[in-house]
């Protein structure tokens, strides 16, 4: 039986580069599905971009956590176009980059409730510095303040231009 080696990780191209890459039906389905202006989606497309490359530059997978949430919507409107967020992938990234959503285990305890909370604490923590040292206080305020005001998963799921049935 043959083995296919696995090809070395290429390195990503510069996010210039990554931030000149433009895909106007990502943009439209996103726009297809969400009410809102197209210059708030165009923010968040470039955003995306941002977070695809800082996700391919990490030594470590990096979670998507609740203020991004509209990041990842978008992200997610990329991935329908399969062959085209596969080459912008290998192409500007260097490789492929899973999208693996996680969903914790409630806690059965207190205890284990607060070492959970201490632990996103500090992920997000983590995060916001990251996001701060790459591309600035400006954008780490927009991501994990503005969009986590202004696309909450309770109003991203006002925006909707079919909302999608809510558990009451």
């Amino acid at each position: 039986m043959r083995t296919r080696k696995k090809s070395p990780r290429q390195k990503p191209a510069p996010l210039s580069a990554v931030l000149k890459y433009r895909n106007a039906r990502v943009v439209n389905g996103f726009l297809r599905k969400y009410r809102m202006p197209r210059r708030s989606a165009e923010q968040i497309y470039d955003d995306m971009m941002r977070w695809m490359w800082v996700v391919s530059t990490a030594k470590q997978p990096l979670p998507v956590i609740d203020p991004m949430v509209v990041i990842d919507e978008m992200w997610h409107q990329f991935i329908l176009h399969t062959r085209e967020y596969k080459e912008f992938c290998r192409d500007y990234l260097g490789r492929f980059i899973e999208h693996d959503p996680e969903t914790l285990p409630a806690p059965k305890s207190r205890k284990a409730r607060e070492a959970m909370l201490a632990e996103l604490e500090a992920q997000l923590d983590s995060m916001i510095d990251l996001v701060a040292d790459r591309f600035g206080v400006k954008t780490a305020k927009r991501w994990f303040v503005t969009y986590g005001e202004r696309y909450s998963p309770r109003v991203m799921d006002d925006l909707r231009v079919v909302p999608e049935a809510r558990p009451e």
